[in-house]
């Protein structure tokens, strides 16, 4: 008689992604998962719970994963998870008696979040009386005469609310704060007001009632009423009551009571007192920097407030504008590397400007490609379809504009959005001019130095973004040139290369530069000019592909060249003209001298097409405009 041996090489299993917001459920979904593939090893199920967390959720379990015990090792992991991420009971109190609201969920959702913070320590009268309260007035009516179960006045108030919900439809919402105690006074006095004049309504509706009841059947006819009641029935879905179809001529005052009538006397003192100047909107955790951002889609741009060391005496050369059109001081650019959450890094230019909280803009949100849902609080991944989760908080900021919205030519530029957004780096190329590096002699070579603590961090975040957009790669080549730090005014640095040797072996460039007193015949008769300053644009022009690899410059976490034009080089401002030129070849209406753009009319209507074939030029090449030290219509 012969035995097979029968052998599990392994065991497919596919565990559901960590969920943090509720650690006992997902470890309870995986206890099942297990149960349901066979498998009952200590070790298969640990080994398999330890694969499926992020590197996060890893840190705060390492010493568990990297010196595991001899035994229950999955009962240990599942538990120190859930201790990490579960709320504490006094988290949970808290949430159970001010956080959870109704919002668009069913009562029965609302109920069943209820019983799982109570976690069955609360007896039902006083769990029924916290779930009531947080009910609408129609629901809460019909509930408080029942007698049933709390789990039967849940499956009530959810046929409640389809029913009353399908018809009702609110047109406008805002946040009241309660009255202070200074006001109860004036408050009880408007309530008695409108105790009376609803008294007195009442006996003016039944008096309505009964002579619309006598007169009807002698007024119309069956065929005129069928007609009428068609009519009727019009008028409903326009939204004009019967009252005041009928007595137009009677005093405002009767329909001013009749509407007062229909809503609920706290709902009027509400509305006559002050509405909240804050606003509640949506926030994201940097879990790098633990600030919390204000998604804005109304805003261009990014911005971040300046830190409380940073020197705010040299401002920028650019500036911000309020949605109220007021202006905003702007210090400078910086680079930020945020965590969101969405397993990949998030790398963008932040001006620093006066405000009070850091804004994530429309600029990111479209270069990144998230969607902000509001209804569910978080922010969506569309490459990955992964979110994470934000938060409402209340605060009073106005969204973040690059353009004044007073200025005469806003309707031109705003055709052309992408030339006001400073932070934003387009390199795409649909110009000819290629910058290049003709040396002699064999490739110069230098070894990489040594940054200072405070500046290593900075410029490495620098040199992401660059490589995240395509400006610089990894290197391989023969030619090298030392890292050269350059402090800017605004407290941040630039860092360059130091082509002083590739410059001394280069051959120079003799491409001219305009004279000044060359175009002054073109002006005249001219009566309406506009100065157009052209902000940061080296990094529009590409380099040659064979001279790429003679910009590589050395840094401590390897070595990087530059695919487009990068400070340091010699006959980059020969280059910038002829790419200047390029772009505004054949409008015989403007002048360029480096970044300088003059552009000249003979009236209004022809200086704004003017204006508007160059902002298409600049647009189309990827240039920027710099808003602050522009002219226009002179």
């Amino acid at each position: 008689m012969t035995s097979e041996t029968v052998e599990v090489a392994r065991i497919a299993l596919r565990l559901p992604p960590f969920w943090k917001s509720n650690v006992r459920l997902w470890i309870a979904q995986c206890d099942h998962a297990f149960t349901f593939s066979g498998i009952s090893s200590d070790d298969t199920k640990y080994s398999a719970l330890v694969a499926n967390l992020d590197a996060e959720t890893l840190s705060y379990v390492s010493d568990i994963v990297l010196s595991p015990p001899n035994s229950d090792k999955y009962h240990t992991l599942s538990q120190r998870l859930i201790t990490q991420f579960s709320d504490s009971e006094t988290q949970k109190i808290k949430k159970l008696l001010t956080d959870l609201q109704l919002g668009d969920e069913k009562p029965s959702h609302l109920l069943r979040k209820m019983k799982e913070l109570s976690n069955g320590q609360l007896q039902d009268d006083f769990l029924q009386s916290l779930w009531l309260q947080r009910m609408p007035l129609h629901i809460q009516t019909v509930l408080s005469a029942s007698s049933e179960p709390l789990d039967k006045l849940a499956i009530i108030a959810d046929k409640v609310s389809e029913v009353v919900g399908a018809s009702s439809t609110i047109c406008a919402a805002t946040t009241v704060p309660p009255p202070s105690q200074s006001s109860s006074c004036s408050a009880q006095l408007t309530m008695d007001s409108l105790a009376r004049q609803i008294q007195e309504l009442s006996l003016q509706v039944a008096e309505l009632t009964r002579e619309r009841n006598s007169s009807r059947h002698q007024r119309y006819s069956s065929d005129r009423r069928r007609s009428h009641s068609r009519s009727r029935s019009v008028n409903r879905g326009s939204g004009i009551c019967y009252y005041h179809r009928r007595y137009k001529s009677r005093p405002a005052s009767v329909f001013h009571l009749v509407h007062l009538c229909k809503k609920r006397v706290s709902s009027v003192i509400a509305g006559m007192a002050e509405p909240s100047k804050h606003t509640s909107r949506l926030f994201l955790l940097d879990r790098k920097s633990g600030q919390k951002f204000l998604i804005d889609s109304g805003s261009e741009i990014c911005v971040i407030p300046p830190s409380p060391t940073m020197n705010k005496s040299p401002q920028s050369n650019f500036s911000l504008f309020a949605a109220n059109n007021t202006k905003i001081p702007a210090y400078g650019m910086v680079r930020k590397e945020l965590n969101l959450g969405l397993r990949r890094p998030f790398i963008w230019t932040f001006i620093i400007a006066d405000v009070s909280s850091p804004i994530i803009g429309a600029d990111f949100l479209k270069h990144f490609k998230l969607l902000i849902d509001l209804k569910k609080k978080r922010l969506v991944d569309v490459e990955t379809s992964l979110f994470t989760s934000c938060v409402f908080l209340n605060i009073v900021q106005p969204s973040i504009l690059t353009v004044d919205a007073n200025i005469s030519f806003k309707n031109i530029l705003s055709e052309y959005p992408d030339l006001s957004n400073p932070s934003l780096i387009s390199k795409s190329a649909s110009h000819g001019t290629v910058h290049h590096i003709i040396t002699t002699g064999p490739p110069v070579t230098a070894r990489p130095r040594r940054l200072h603590p405070k500046l290593y961090h900075a410029v490495k975040v620098e040199f992401e973004f660059l490589l995240a957009q395509g400006i610089i790669r990894p290197s391989k080549s023969p030619w090298s040139s030392p890292l050269h730090v350059v402090p800017k005014s605004d407290s941040t640095v630039r860092p360059v290369g130091d082509y002083r040797q590739l410059n001394s072996v280069t051959e120079f460039d003799s491409y001219p530069m305009p004279y000044l007193n060359d175009f002054a015949h073109a002006l005249h008769g001219k009566k309406i000019f506009s100065k157009i300053d052209i902000f940061k644009a080296f990094h529009q022009i590409p380099i040659a592909e064979c001279d790429i690899p003679k910009t590589a410059v050395t840094t401590p976490w390897g070595l990087y060249e530059y695919t487009h034009l990068c400070f340091g080089l010699v006959n980059a401002p020969q280059t910038f003209m002829r790419f200047m030129h390029e772009v505004l070849r054949g409008l015989p209406f403007c002048f360029v001298y480096l970044d300088d753009i003059l552009c000249y009319s003979e009236n209004t209507e022809e200086h704004r097409s003017h204006l508007r074939t160059i902002f298409q030029r600049l647009s189309s090449c990827g240039l920027k405009l710099n808003i602050s030290k522009c002219v226009y219509l002179v």
